[in-house]
């Protein structure tokens, strides 16, 4: 989304706990299918550091949750897979969500807000894709970026913001160059640069679990890419390396905005919360913790949670920023959008 453009265990209950969370990180999102078999890869250059994972359960999560305030779900948008959020203004008293029906129909919808708080939903606007990534264009148009199948990143355009046409089957597909193999593309968040340049980030998997005792059966980190006409991207390799202590394998849903001091951040989830980067000329820096929203009261400081927030698109409203992430339902909570704000 841009904003200027503007989430994913001991004994028989160990092991329940881990099946709970695969599933829960597979649906926060519109997830590909696996293949029925893995193809031989050419390997993906390693990262600098690359430190043994550590076992499940021996790394707590993040201490501090900022000065995110969480206000719980949005009735509106509450549904049993309602996720993917990505948010755009409108013009200056209106702003428009469009997310995802992402285990069922696999069809992104859309709501309009005055406040950000209360939604009501566009009437006859549906789309037929996942992980949908709205930009406005320098002519006033719109043009959307999703996925609608495995290993590629389309695009559609529409003047209204409700209905949609096809525009290019394969603005980023497996074979463009990105840093070496991957084995599917999905989530893509782009922003419009200062110098005319479309930068994108999306996540890139590889179908093989980081290590044992993580939830996730495939590896995700995030790539990125950059286009002059916003059409044509030229893949540039990896933007940030989940393969570490740290991430254990898994970033996913990133979403690029511009902050209130001008720089470029990218959100994405992992296992216990939602981070942030910096982008500046062509270089991510050191992922920063900023939200953590664990609604299940005994998974409190586990690593990992079986529901944690997914997907963040964030938006400044006046004087307060605004982040949206999905929860997939579970029997202390309803599935849905959630959000939380903090005081630019």
């Amino acid at each position: 989304m841009s904003s200027g453009k503007n989430y994913l265990f001991r004994s028989l209950a160990s092991l329940t706990i881990l099946l709970v969370i695969a599933a829960a990180v597979s649906l926060a999102g519109c997830a590909g299918p696996s293949p029925t078999a893995t193809p031989t890869p050419t390997a993906l250059p390693s990262p600098t550091l690359q430190p043994s994972p550590t076992p499940a359960g021996n790394t707590p999560s993040p201490a501090s949750e900022a000065s995110w305030e969480k206000h719980g779900y949005i009735p509106e948008l509450s549904g049993p897979d309602y996720c993917d959020p990505d948010i755009i203004p409108i013009d200056n008293d209106t702003y428009r969500m469009y997310f995802a029906n992402g285990t069922r129909d696999r069809i992104v919808y859309s709501a309009t807000s005055a406040d950000g708080v209360t939604w009501h939903w566009d009437q006859g606007s549906t789309f037929e894709a996942c992980f949908p990534d709205v930009v406005r264009l320098p002519d006033g148009k719109l043009r959307m970026y999703f996925t609608n199948g495995p290993g590629k990143i389309r695009s559609a355009t529409s003047a209204d913001g409700l209905h949609w046409t096809a525009e290019k089957d394969d603005v980023i597909g497996l074979g463009d160059g990105s840093g070496g193999f991957v084995d599917n593309l999905a989530g893509p968040s782009t922003i419009l640069l200062d110098d005319g340049t479309y930068l994108m980030v999306h996540r890139a998997d590889l179908y093989k679990k980081y290590a044992a005792g993580v939830p996730n059966d495939k590896t995700s980190m995030l790539h990125w890419a950059t286009s002059k006409d916003g059409v044509n991207f030229e893949q540039r390799g990896i933007a940030l390396d989940s393969r570490n202590n740290r991430f254990m394998g898994f970033m996913d849903g990133p979403d690029l905005v511009r902050w209130s001091d001008n720089t470029v951040r990218v959100y994405f989830w992992t296992y216990d919360g939602i981070y942030y980067s910096t982008y500046s000329n062509g270089t991510f820096a050191e992922p920063v913790f900023a939200h953590i929203d664990n609604l299940i009261p005994e998974e409190v400081g586990r690593r990992f949670p079986s529901a944690p927030p997914s997907d963040p698109t964030l938006i400044q409203i006046g004087d307060t920023w605004y982040m949206y992430y999905g929860h997939m339902p579970r029997d202390t909570h309803p599935g849905g959008v959630y959000y939380a704000t903090l005081k630019a």
